[in-house]
């Protein structure tokens, strides 16, 4: 498969229990190498979705494609689900080359790939440990492990830094990137969006079984409606200072905090024609910093404006 050619395909999903729509006509693609963030608050539609795609629920409506399968095998996708089933008294090594097997791997090439793995996630002195005397964090990454071991097209991770520490999240981060580069296609649900900003090529946001955001960050921080604000720390007359940005109509929201000034970004006015036009002024400019809004911040707004 070609990078960019699409993995995954979900159009028009919808899925009712009783009166209660958990997802309502959602759609979005996954490519290779590509990462794709499912973004939203508990009860938005995400693990109901991620299950509708795994085949583990069907869906009332739509369609779901990995590769060219309606129905695919288990061994063109691995899933990470959220709620985590190990077994406590198996061995790590045996663990993962238990879960290769059932995706279809003979003995040996699962034992192969289970050791690589486990090796590469820095859990090669625990082979032959029990799954229960691991931490929390080392049986995640057991899991991990578990679900990758099959070198799926297609990765799906529901909360997958969830107990994690910032060592082994990074880790697995580090390895998620590293899959992407191998030209799967990873989508992954989280809490952490800073996370999904840091790592996502896209990011689809739902809320209320909808989706109400679709596109890259910079896309959906854009559509946001937030502005980027400008700070500027200036010596001087400030009464003057804060009459001359006024007067370049670029700005607006202008508050002061002793010499800081604050700014915030007038639509559709570009960040280098403000910066520009603040350094033609001829004011004395300590220190000049400007702040995007963030994909939180981003989040925040489209939930809001969808529940408003």
């Amino acid at each position: 498969m070609l990078q960019n050619d699409p993995i995954l395909v979900v159009d028009g999903l919808h899925k009712r229990y009783a009166t209660h729509y958990a997802v309502r006509g959602i759609s979005f693609e996954v490519n290779a190498g590509t990462i794709v963030g499912l973004l939203g608050a508990n009860g938005a539609g995400k693990t109901t979705t991620l299950r509708i795609i795994n085949n583990i629920i069907p869906a009332d409506e739509g369609l779901v494609r990995v590769g060219d399968e309606s129905l695919p095998r288990r061994e063109v996708i691995g899933y990470l689900p959220e709620e985590r089933g190990l077994y406590p008294r198996m061995k790590v090594l045996d663990t993962v080359v238990y879960f290769g097997r059932l995706r279809g791997l003979s003995k040996s090439d699962a034992k192969g790939a289970a050791e690589t793995l486990l090796d590469r996630l820095e859990l090669g002195d625990w082979l032959q440990h029990r799954v229960s005397e691991l931490s929390k964090g080392m049986q995640q990454k057991v899991q991990f492990c578990a679900t990758v071991v099959h070198d799926p097209q297609l990765v799906i991770l529901d909360e997958p830094w969830s107990g994690l520490d910032p060592i082994n999240a990074s880790v697995i981060k580090e390895f998620v990137m590293e899959l992407k580069d191998k030209g799967k296609g990873i989508l992954f649900s989280t809490h952490q969006l800073s996370s999904a900003e840091s790592m996502c090529d896209r990011v689809v946001i739902l809320a209320n079984g909808k989706c109400i955001a679709n596109g890259t960050p910079a896309e959906v921080k854009s559509g946001s409606g937030i502005p980027a604000r400008i700070k500027i720390d200036a010596a001087g007359d400030v009464e003057t200072f804060h009459d001359k940005l006024r007067a370049t109509g670029l700005l607006q929201d202008i508050t002061r905090d002793d010499d800081v000034t604050s700014a915030a970004l007038k639509p559709q006015t570009g960040v280098g024609e403000v910066l520009a036009t603040v350094a033609s002024l001829g004011l004395d400019i300590r220190r000049l910093t400007l702040e995007e809004p963030s994909l939180e911040d981003a989040f925040v707004a489209s939930v809001e404006s969808d529940n408003g």
